[in-house]
């Protein structure tokens, strides 16, 4: 638990044997299972980054564009950010906080605000890259400001979790008003994510014992949808596995242009 915030013990329910019941457009999460996995382990953190988001964002794509093979579109996927979990902890040379350990405070990692801006930074850069999907992006959002934009993490296991592992927070038991900050950077600079506030009411649910096939996908900004309905997540301690090893996970984040006839997801009250 990081320092300085309240410890709550809650309930937390596992998803297991009934995770294909969360649907991504009703809840804003899903697991799915897929056959092939990410990448394990590379000796160039470079190679090992890109591989990894070569992964995501083939995930997303195919899972868009297979639940929706019957509607028009296709799905662009953008990875804009990678990060490792992992045994090896590190730390920053400004704060000197671990930047590689697992989170144990409840947010989302966007604010509406901050969501928008980094899409903005990301379609307005002068340097052309690299990635076919996100110039075409660019060019749909030039011809078509209000398309459906959504950035969407996708989250996966490297090693089976035991320790550490990740929970959502059921949208509709959150209230937009219980977030409490966005974070700032000793520089003055903001980055994006909302802490939310404890209430007896939020409910949560996780994959128990999650596989490196059993992909966790869940929006962190949805521009069709009201507050921009990022979920809240967070790790958490499980007493029974507290001695094991640290957590193995690697989480990528999409922009993402939604193909038609994907509509809003549910919204927080």
């Amino acid at each position: 638990m990081q320092k300085g915030y309240q410890w709550h013990e809650v309930f937390i329910k596992d998803a297991r044997d009934n995770e294909e019941s969360y649907d991504l457009a009703k809840d804003g999460f899903t697991w799915f299972k897929k056959s092939s996995k990410p990448i394990q382990d590379s000796q160039n953190h470079e190679d090992y980054a890109k591989l990894n988001k070569e992964f995501a964002e083939d995930v997303v794509k195919k899972f868009f564009n297979g639940a929706l093979s019957s509607r028009t579109g296709s799905t662009l996927a953008y990875a804009f950010k990678h990060r490792v979990r992992g045994q090896k902890i590190m730390y920053s040379p400004n704060t000197g906080l671990p930047i590689s350990d697992t989170i144990k405070l409840v947010h989302t990692d966007f604010s509406p605000e901050g969501a928008i801006m980094k899409i903005k930074a990301l379609i307005e850069k002068d340097i052309k890259s690299s990635s076919k999907d996100l110039e075409a992006i660019k060019k749909i959002i030039k011809n078509n400001p209000g398309c459906h934009l959504a950035i969407i993490n996708v989250w996966i296991a490297l090693k089976p979790i035991k320790r550490d592992p990740l929970a959502v927070g059921i949208q509709s038991s959150f209230k937009h008003e219980e977030h409490a900050f966005t974070v700032q950077l000793e520089n003055g600079k903001f980055v994006s994510p909302l802490l939310w506030q404890y209430n007896p009411d939020q409910e949560w649910v996780y994959l128990s014992h999650q596989l490196p096939e059993e992909v966790l996908v869940f929006f962190q900004y949805d521009s069709y949808s009201e507050n921009g309905n990022g979920i809240v997540h967070t790790s958490f301690d499980d007493p029974k596995y507290i001695k094991d090893d640290r957590r193995e996970s690697v989480e990528i984040s999409i922009l993402t242009l939604l193909p038609d006839g994907f509509g809003k997801h549910g919204s927080s009250k």
